[in-house]
């Protein structure tokens, strides 16, 4: 299957996704204190079907609430779910499907806690995939998706080396203001990527030049 995209598919695809990128004064609810992160999580897959025979463009989405900041949001994350195993960003997805999206969002959230926030301060996990943190946690035991949850679960046990680590569901589309926001950062991460943390040292935003830089 052809997984490039033509340049004219990008054109205007930010300007629909309405991310606030304003410097927000919401706070995380009453679970985020000035003792805890927050992590809220999602993941996003356009079109969702034959996932295993057809290209999905497919993205995650994170956004960070740090505790050395009053529970105000700090950081924004997104970027495709990497299918290419020559890169260096690759978690084990073999292909990109809501499912995949929702595993890798919580994985990215894993690898910025324990790689860029040096304090030891917990962090709670806010989902709305079931499935991703059950499996995750071991609580599920699928068939499908193992390299990509077998690898998820070792970055998890990196990060509880360094702090707790607790998970907690929210209601997708509830009007809960963070869950909002990364779902429209997964949407965003189905064609671009941001530029922090691991993802720092990517060019472009493009998905299309995501796939080629990231295997350099």
């Amino acid at each position: 299957n052809n997984t490039s995209a033509s340049s004219h598919e990008f054109i205007g695809f930010a300007e629909v996704i309405d991310v606030d990128n304003r410097a927000s004064t919401k706070s995380a609810n009453n679970s985020t204190s000035a003792s805890s992160h927050a992590m809220y999580t999602d993941g996003c897959c356009l079109g969702n079907h034959n996932v295993d025979t057809n290209f999905n463009f497919s993205g995650w989405g994170c956004v960070f609430i740090d505790a050395n900041a009053n529970g105000v949001e700090t950081t924004k994350l997104y970027g495709p779910v990497v299918l290419q195993m020559s890169s260096r960003l690759f978690m084990g997805a073999e292909y990109g499907s809501n499912n995949t999206a929702e595993l890798t969002a919580i994985g990215e959230a894993l690898l910025y806690m324990t790689s860029y926030v040096h304090d030891d301060k917990p962090v709670t996990i806010y989902y709305d995939s079931e499935y991703a943190a059950k499996s995750v946690q071991g609580i599920f035991k699928g068939k499908k998706n193992q390299a990509l949850i077998s690898e998820i679960q070792r970055i998890l046990l990196l990060a509880q080396r360094k702090r707790t680590v607790l998970f907690e569901k929210v209601k997708g589309h509830s009007n809960d203001y963070f869950n909002d926001q990364a779902d429209l950062l997964a949407k965003l991460g189905c064609k671009q990527c941001c530029h922090i943390g691991r993802y720092s040292e990517i060019n472009t935003k493009s998905h299309a030049a995501v796939e080629s830089k990231v295997s350099v």
